[in-house]
């Protein structure tokens, strides 16, 4: 749920969402228990407001590609965590640790949502306020945001690290993405051509149906699932000593952003400017000669 008031003057954030919403004019109204509007006069949220980095929106909007869809046995998927100055999500198939430059920062959580209403200011907020139950942001011509963490199905853990989920768990989501990052990690040293990036995602995209893409020295195949005629073949490779098997739909994602990659071993791994990453899926299925 959202609140949200103040708009810019070009009146970019027009939220309904929650008890509050914006109208195209920038009038501020509350829902009543029976669903009528009444006008009311917006606030500004109260509390320790902290100077935000000037890039810490487009490190939100790469951490959301790997957020995952709502889902009810993994509900902790559909969020990004902010803890020690990085932003951690993962969607089961790829984890990402994204760094905003300011490890100062006090520890939150993002739906994808709230970051699709940060970006429609058009510009970064300047400033963050963490409280109990939401988040607040602001802008520097007096525009600001707040969303509720409510049904995030999380607690704040006891160290002050970040959330975990409701009942009892040993680690923060945020702690077993960075184990793995710490135990899992080799530094990519194959940088990604532009070209081979735009010719590999146009060919994944081609296989629409759950494409597993076999990547050896020599070449790749892209197959599509349970259609053993409907394969690609890419005359270039990545350095392994082994052919091996990944999801299209998990390569996808990292080859976006990724500049340099490691296939040599699983997971594979994968760096991009401010961040790194796994790709922790991978495919059994032999493609078909």
């Amino acid at each position: 749920m959202a609140t949200a008031a103040q708009p810019t003057v070009k009146g970019r954030l027009k939220v309904g969402w929650g008890c509050y919403r914006i109208d195209a004019n920038g009038v501020h109204y509350h829902l009543d228990a029976v669903g009528k509007s009444v006008p009311q006069e917006p606030y500004c949220p109260k509390g320790r407001w902290r100077r935000l980095p000037d890039d810490f929106l487009d490190a939100l909007v790469v951490a959301r590609r790997f957020m995952g869809a709502p889902n009810a046995e993994y509900p902790w998927l559909k969020f990004g965590y902010l803890s020690d100055g990085k932003i951690y999500a993962t969607d089961n198939q790829v984890l990402v640790e994204v760094d905003v430059g300011d490890h100062t920062l006090p520890a939150t959580l993002f739906r994808s949502g709230d970051i699709k209403v940060l970006s429609s200011q058009g510009t970064s907020p300047a400033r963050m306020l963490v409280a109990k139950t939401l988040n607040a942001f602001s802008w520097d011509d007096g525009s600001w945001v707040q969303m509720h963490r409510f049904g995030s199905g999380l607690v704040p853990a006891k160290d002050g690290s970040g959330f975990r989920p409701h009942y009892p768990r040993t680690y923060t989501v945020r702690d077993q993405i960075k184990s793995l990052l710490t135990y899992q990690w080799r530094e990519p040293t194959h940088s990604i051509a532009d070209d081979q990036r735009s010719d590999l995602l146009a060919i994944i995209q081609k296989h629409k149906r759950n494409p597993v893409v076999g990547i050896s020295s020599k070449q790749i195949r892209v197959q599509e699932a349970g259609d053993a005629s409907m394969v690609t073949e890419i005359d270039f490779g990545f350095p392994t000593k082994t052919e091996s098997y990944w999801p299209g739909s998990a390569l996808k994602k990292a080859l976006a952003v990724a500049d340099k990659i490691d296939f040599s071993g699983k997971p594979a791994c994968f760096t991009f400017p401010k961040g790194r990453g796994l790709i922790v899926a991978s495919s059994n299925r032999v493609l078909n000669v």
